[in-house]
């Protein structure tokens, strides 16, 4: 399967959901499933990455209030991975917005 996380944040940020989304995304990247996240890019980070069979895009955001422009800058990403997705999966907070409409517009 082809499965999309948009998360507002990503390693190498550290929190509880952070730790959460890495471990259930390299776990099922391990399973043999195409798994890429989609959240903020962060200071001295990579806007694509792959670790740990996860591909990484990072989206340009201000630094000032990352969190409320991530809702707005993310979106066309999303939207382009959810297309080519099987399953979009997201959280609270910022990553849930984009997330949740990308998937209505791609009907996943």
């Amino acid at each position: 399967m082809r499965i999309t996380f948009v998360l507002q944040y990503y390693h190498p940020y550290v929190g509880g959901l952070e730790s959460l989304s890495s471990h259930l995304a390299e776990g099922l990247a391990q399973r043999g499933h195409q798994v890429q996240v989609i959240t903020t890019h962060l200071p001295d980070t990579p806007l694509h990455e792959t670790r740990n069979g996860v591909q990484i895009k990072r989206v340009r955001t201000p630094r000032f209030a990352d969190r409320y422009f991530f809702i707005l800058l993310g979106l066309p990403a999303a939207l382009r991975a959810a297309r080519q997705s099987d399953i979009l999966h997201t959280a609270p907070y910022a990553g849930a917005l984009p997330g949740f409409i990308s998937a209505a517009l791609a009907h996943r």
